[in-house]
């Protein structure tokens, strides 16, 4: 295989991957759930008595957002090989 085809294979894998992973963490965000706060009233007056997040599914986001990050990893790995490849391939043409 020569290089060019190389290069092009990695940069459309490293595209692949940067992809999957932004939609694996957007995903993810869907699970986080919303924020809330509870009040209480007293004389006229609320008191918060309360915070947090809640209808989310912690389960669910942190395997999203993981993978989500695995990917972003891979995408980094394959761009950074892309590179090196284009760096060796510029070094052999003027040697």
């Amino acid at each position: 295989m020569n290089r060019k085809k190389i290069i092009k294979t990695l940069f459309i894998t490293t595209l692949c991957f940067f992809l999957i992973g932004f939609i694996l963490k957007k995903t993810a965000k869907q699970y986080e759930g919303v924020n809330a706060s509870f009040y209480a009233g007293n004389n006229g007056t609320y008191v918060q008595t309360g915070s947090g997040k809640v209808a989310g599914n912690l389960e669910a986001y942190n395997k999203f957002n993981s993978v989500g990050q695995i990917f972003y990893l891979l995408g980094a790995a394959s761009g950074l090989a892309a590179v090196i490849v284009i760096i060796d391939t510029k070094r052999q043409n003027k040697g």
